[in-house]
């Protein structure tokens, strides 16, 4: 389920929404926090070819939208994930 989410934050990323990616960046985080996942080696490489660059974490409403991703539900991530813009 990681790499699903880490795919659907990078093809959110590259349209330009980075909040939706902080969002499910922070979805991410919490679920490796919970569950001790991690994403398949390589994956990161692979990423970074369809992404573009990273959402600024540091900028505040990144940082919201992360900390709100951290507090979603998986249901919820997936649903943000697949929604149209």
């Amino acid at each position: 389920m990681v790499t699903a989410l880490l795919v659907l934050a990078a093809l959110a990323n590259r349209e330009g929404d980075g909040e939706r990616a902080a969002r499910l960046l922070g979805t991410i985080e919490a679920i490796k926090d919970r569950y001790h996942a991690r994403p398949p080696v390589g994956m990161a490489r692979r990423l970074a070819a369809i992404q573009g660059p990273d959402p600024d974490l540091d900028a505040p409403a990144n940082r919201a939208a992360f900390e709100a991703g951290r507090a979603m539900t998986l249901e919820e991530a997936v649903a943000l994930g697949l929604a149209e813009r």
